[in-house]
């Protein structure tokens, strides 16, 4: 199982290596939007939407995952298979064309991977790639990728993307340190590589109190990023003002629709702050359950319209 593997790993590892960095690519404020209170975003999304919402299924992807059973002390965790997909999505803007949330992944993708996360993930039997990102997108390069955060599974179809195109993510995302991330990192630095620096999300404190920030990340009410720390300290959900619904992308604040139901308790391998995280999600729960009938897109799974 993975989480015996990965156990095992940092038995035989720990006295050897010290804990590593996500990313130490080069980053630089971003350049787009404003922080806006949680109120003032949910009186925007009372307006029309206005954005082509498209949900690309880049790979299926089978793993293993911890889960307990919800108000049961001590945790019963019980490491169970979690069936998911890869995704990224299309947004486009009627007057900032494409712009994409996570990118997807190369059709060669194992190869950026190496021996260590290929072998504990078993990704030659687990992962079936779909649709590169090169194939959904074909001759049309977005404007802007918005990243949830920089794990390779969100970020390595950056490889199939002009080098030009700014990448957005969370503040400090890279700096998160963890033994493990020396088997993970590589695979982010591939993706990143001959890109220019990432550009941070300048989140302000929520005058509600109700999120950990908000931008508006056009000025016009259409895409908002908000902090969700907890799975990475940068991690960043967004919601979209579409034309079918508003939309909120999770990333991996929550992996499961069962999670985001709350008929499991996850815990995920990097989370470098696991109370922090499942306080994200609880904030998250919160603003969907303020938002009627929001189309909720955890990180791995479909889920649909929160109940």
């Amino acid at each position: 199982m993975v989480k015996n593997f990965l156990a095992a790993l940092a038995a035989v590892f720990a006295l050897s290596a010290c804990a590593a960095r996500l990313s130490t690519h080069p980053a630089i404020a971003g350049d787009l939007g404003a922080p806006v209170s949680t109120t003032q975003m949910l009186e925007a999304l009372r307006q029309p939407g206005s954005i082509a919402f498209e949900q690309v299924i880049a790979a299926d992807w089978t793993w293993s995952e911890d889960f307990a059973t919800p108000g049961v002390e001590p945790p019963d965790w019980q490491d169970e298979p979690l069936e998911g997909q890869v995704y990224f999505y299309k947004l486009r803007h009627p007057t900032r064309g494409l712009i994409l949330i996570d990118t997807g992944l190369p059709a060669d993708t194992p190869r950026y991977l190496g021996a260590v996360v290929r072998n504990v993930f078993d990704i030659d039997n687990t992962l079936t790639t779909r649709l590169s990102t090169a194939d959904a997108l074909g001759r049309e390069a977005p404007g802007a990728v918005l990243l949830t955060h920089l794990h390779w599974d969100h970020v390595l179809g950056a490889r199939d993307l002009p080098r030009e195109i700014p990448l957005y993510v969370g503040p400090g995302d890279g700096a998160m340190r963890h033994f493990l991330l020396r088997f993970i990192a590589p695979a982010t630095r591939r993706a990143l590589e001959g890109r220019g620096p990432l550009r941070e999300w300048r989140f302000s404190a929520d005058p509600d109190a109700r999120t950990a920030g908000v931008i508006d990340v056009f000025g016009d009410g259409s895409i908002f990023a908000i902090h969700a720390p907890g799975h990475t300290p940068g991690s960043t959900a967004y919601i979209v003002n579409a034309l079918d619904g508003v939309h909120l992308v999770t990333g991996d604040a929550v992996h499961s629709a069962a999670g985001w139901r709350g008929e499991r308790v996850e815990t995920i391998t990097f989370d470098p702050d696991r109370p922090r995280a499942w306080e994200t999600l609880a904030q998250l729960q919160a603003l969907a359950a303020a938002i009627p009938g929001v189309i909720v897109h955890p990180g791995h799974q479909v889920l649909g319209k929160a109940r």
